[in-house]
């Protein structure tokens, strides 16, 4: 989180979101070694479109790469693979329990993120009430994404969940056109049936 947050300070937010998303194809290679699940063309060929799609729909531009956000972005996307790896080893360790897995991660991680808060001056609260709003809805379905995420890694497995959330992106710009008053033009369309495709078509290759 603090690597993709970070990132958009040197680069733009697209580009950020662009090399975050490269996690599901990381964790794709990585459960070669994690959960020997074998590395097939078909699923290669799937993350690499859903990608590009992504880019695609972001209108991702180049012109500005500077070094610093792109190694965050990056770091970021290696963390995010590596968590949705660990979740799949450690859900199994458990029993297949997600909730106490997913508490004692969200309590050192606001361990952790108090500790580098308190070191830059503390927080900055919301000044009024749509910022406090904001702030709560935040709290909220950040905490029941991380939850649902957990339980359908322990689930379905890190590889289909990953693959799965290359959705994210897409509904981010769905909430944008429907709450902000954006604009959903020939281009979004086109990466977002990109992503659509790619995903349903790995997902289906996978049951054949």
């Amino acid at each position: 989180s603090l690597g993709y947050m970070g990132s958009i300070f040197f680069i733009p937010a697209s580009l950020a979101v662009l090399i975050f998303y490269s996690f599901p194809l990381l964790v794709a290679l990585g459960a070669r070694w994690t959960e020997g699940e074998p590395v097939t063309g078909t699923k290669l060929a799937g993350l690499v479109v859903a990608l590009a799609g992504l880019g695609v729909a972001l209108g991702v531009s180049f012109e500005r790469l500077d070094p610093r956000g792109v190694a965050l972005a990056g770091m970021a996307a290696v963390g995010a693979a590596a968590h949705v790896l660990a979740i799949g080893r450690v859900a199994r360790w458990a029993g297949g329990a997600t909730l106490p897995l997913n508490l004692r991660s969200m309590a050192v991680a606001l361990t952790v993120n108090a500790a580098l808060l308190a070191l830059q001056g503390g927080a900055t609260w919301p000044a009024g009430a749509a910022g406090w709003l904001g702030l709560a809805g935040t709290m909220l379905f950040f905490t029941l994404g991380m939850t649902l995420m957990y339980a359908a890694v322990a689930r379905i497995g890190p590889v289909r969940a990953a693959v799965l959330l290359n959705f994210e992106p897409l509904v981010a710009i769905a909430a944008a056109i429907l709450l902000l008053d954006e604009r959903f033009g020939p281009q979004q369309l086109a990466g977002a049936a990109m992503v659509l495709g790619a995903v349903l078509w790995v997902q289906l290759r996978r049951l054949a």
